[in-house]
């Protein structure tokens, strides 16, 4: 007993002789659902090597197993249906949805809308439906709208004395990346500015050195262990002359043209031009230098108290009007009041993405999962082809992604198709694809061939056959494969004669004596006249229609029995194992017709009018190289004819000394 039904509504049509669900109207889509998995065609599928939207896959891919699974597929179909009142643009792949076909009777189709309006709002649309390009634009959604969810204002977005004062509050502060990428202010820094700024205010004042400077104070920093060491010196000068010391003599005072060790000099002459000069000081002492230190001390621990900004980047005046600009400031908190306030609207844009995707590429996705009518379909491509090759002058479509091309080679050589493995170099790095050979004729197909790969883009890459699964590609060269065998066993026996021929012959003429050559240059003139004769001989004492029986029947025997066996190998060709050996599941056979080999391969044709009706211009080229060329074919040609013609009147008479040729070679000779 089945345990799953089917529903006595659902119907199925008639698909490569098994019933299948056809999503090809919005009844079949929204029956989905319903039809029991094991009426799939597929019952998984990898993500990696499909021709399709990866963005799609990605949010079908509900587990982030790199597998879609037929509950994922459902659940796809949910998804839709409780999203949109009409589903006719799921059918047509159509990229946009119009605002009022969301349903607002779901809590979903009312956020999906919400946010589309919010979309066309900051992009500064007036449409009443949204498109797939403008929720991907995020870049352009996120950088012209002033809401746009982040928390933070650039200057961009703003205009006048707002846009100035942002531009100001950047000066100050290092700012916030917004989701574009641009720098801005947020809440915490608009609303810390007036403190920040009194604070600076305040701890200029406190300052306990007017005249100080970083600078000086660097300078100090740099040079105190010198003039310690100095002025030690000077107050000791038992001390152990070094030769490192700043001067060559203890001097208690120091002048700015003082003779200084060379190793110091850099730093003596920053320390007048940059310290004392500035404070009005001409000569340093002992005292004086105390002071000074106990100065820098000062200074360095007020320093540390400075608040962070850039505060001098501004004049006082600016960052009081700043400070003062209560007007400007509450502007600018409304605005980040409004933006935080879409923020979880925005959050969500991916959820109106993921629809979109859905409405444009889960029908194709079906009907290569769900069933395989993409496949068979020559005016649309399924989702495990992904490309096309040139090559050997013809189009080969039925190209699949091979992630393991030694499992692949073992798993499909059931499928009955000639396959053909290539390795692609690809720009992101090689990958190898198998291509099924179908159409008329097989060509010049070979290991090391070179082709040319074409992604679903159409961007072309470099390939080289390297591997072959040789299997029958049609009934024709099923047909002809004893011929070819024939020929090649005649062409190779035919060698293996005229070489033997040729060794007696050289045997012979390559003798020690004079004698000898003659002698045995005569026997074997004499065997090969006897094996000549004979065969004819043979032959002639043998009815035409009795050879062409004795060859014929065979041939004909074994070329019946080949293109039997090539019928039912071509009838019983499968896509299944070559899908499965690159990681589907599939659920039942997926035969190929003959009339699909056609579409699957494609040779190189000119139409009619295309044609010129010029003459072959490799005869134009002949006549000019070799203007008695032609002269001499035909010549040849009649020759042969007129040698055949006489053959042929005089058998009678050929057979006759043929079948005497050995009673002629026996006659005694006359002088």
């Amino acid at each position: 007993m089945n345990p799953n039904p089917l529903p006595t509504s659902l119907q199925l049509r008639r698909l490569n002789n098994r019933y299948q669900l056809v999503v090809d109207s919005v009844d079949t889509f929204k029956r989905i659902p319903d039809l029991d998995p094991i009426h799939w065609s597929a019952n998984s599928a990898p993500i990696d090597g499909l021709s399709c939207n990866q963005q799609f896959l990605a949010y079908l891919d509900t587990d982030n197993n790199q597998r879609i699974l037929p509950a994922e597929v459902i659940t796809g179909c949910e998804w839709l249906i409780d999203s949109m009142k009409s589903l006719d643009g799921v059918i047509t792949q159509s990229e946009k949805i119009a605002l009022d076909n969301f349903r607002q009777d779901t809590s979903l189709g009312q956020q999906l809308k919400d946010i589309a309006k919010l979309i066309l709002h900051n992009l500064g649309k007036e449409t009443d439906y949204i498109c797939l390009d403008d929720v991907q634009a995020r870049a352009g959604i996120l950088k012209l709208g002033a809401t746009n969810g982040d928390g933070v204002l650039p200057p961009s977005v703003l205009t006048g004395a707002e846009q100035q004062f942002v531009v100001d509050c950047l000066t100050l502060f290092d700012g916030i990346s917004d989701i574009s990428g641009e720098k801005g202010i947020d809440a915490s820094i608009l609303n810390e500015l007036n403190q920040k700024v009194t604070q600076w205010f305040s701890w200029q004042e406190q300052c306990p050195v007017s005249k100080f400077t970083p600078n000086i104070n660097a300078i100090l920093h740099q040079i105190s262990p010198l003039l310690d060491q100095h002025f030690t010196w000077v107050h000791k000068p038992q001390t152990e002359h070094l030769t490192n010391h700043l001067t060559n003599q203890p001097h208690s005072i120091l002048l700015k043209n003082q003779w200084v060790h060379p190793e110091h000099r850099e730093i003596w002459h920053s320390l007048w031009s940059i310290v004392l000069e500035p404070l009005e000081i001409i000569e340093l002492s002992w005292t004086i230098w105390e002071q000074l230190w106990w100065d820098a001390q000062a200074y360095k621990r007020w320093y540390t108290k400075r608040p962070i900004g850039n505060f001098t980047a501004l004049s006082d005046q600016r960052l009081l009007e700043m400070q003062q600009s209560n007007t400007i400031q509450e502007a600018l908190r409304q605005q980040l009041q409004l933006d935080q306030s879409v923020s979880k609207h925005l959050e969500q844009l991916s959820l109106l993405e993921k629809t979109l995707l859905f409405q444009e590429h889960l029908c194709p996705f079906i009907n290569s999962f769900v069933n395989f009518s993409t496949f068979y379909n020559p005016a649309t491509r399924s989702m495990p082809e992904i490309g096309s090759l040139l090559l050997d002058g013809r189009w080969f479509r039925l190209v699949v992604h091979v992630p393991n091309k030694e499992k692949h080679l073992q798993q499909a050589q059931n499928s009955g198709f000639f396959l053909l493995y290539l390795t692609v170099q690809h720009s992101n790095g090689p990958f190898d694809i198998a291509v099924a050979v179908t159409g008329a004729e097989r060509g010049d197909l070979h290991i090391g061939k070179k082709g040319v790969f074409y992604d679903t883009h159409f961007t072309q890459f470099p390939a080289e056959v390297t591997n072959i699964v040789d299997n029958p590609i049609n009934i024709k060269e099923a047909l002809l494969k004893p011929l070819e065998k024939l020929q090649t066993l005649a062409k190779q026996r035919l060698e293996k004669f005229s070489k033997d021929k040729e060794q007696e012959l050289e045997s012979g003429i390559n003798s020690n004596s004079e004698k000898t050559n003659w002698m045995n240059g005569g026997v074997t003139l004499a065997a090969l006249s006897s094996s000549f004769a004979y065969l004819v001989k043979t032959l002639t004492s043998v009815k035409i229609t009795s050879i062409l029986l004795v060859i014929l029947t065979p041939l004909t025997i074994l070329a019946l029995f080949s293109s039997l066996v090539a019928g039912w190998k071509l009838h019983k060709r499968d896509l299944g194992p070559i899908l499965e050996a690159s990681g589907w599941g599939i659920n039942h056979p997926l035969r190929v017709p003959d009339w699909a080999s056609e579409v699957f391969t494609l040779g190189a044709l000119v139409p009619k009018p295309n044609r010129s009706a010029n003459k072959d211009m490799l005869l134009v080229f002949e006549h000019t190289a070799n203007p008695y060329g032609t002269i001499k074919r035909i010549s040849l040609g009649l020759l042969t004819i007129a040698l055949l013609s006489l053959l042929w009147w005089r058998w009678d008479l050929m057979s006759e000394l043929l079948q005497n040729w050995d009673s002629l070679k026996t006659m005694p000779s006359t002088k």
